[in-house]
């Protein structure tokens, strides 16, 4: 209980890296949809 700002920054990183993670996955399948579509 004493490194609880660490504990914070570790959560906040955490979510950080959690919303990238699906932003890039996100974006990939966005760019694969559109190649797939008939032109």
């Amino acid at each position: 209980m004493v490194t609880v700002t660490g504990v914070n920054d570790n959560d906040a990183v955490r979510e950080t890296v959690i919303i990238v993670m699906l932003f890039l996955v996100a974006v990939t399948i966005l760019s694969v949809w559109l190649a797939l579509l008939p032109q």
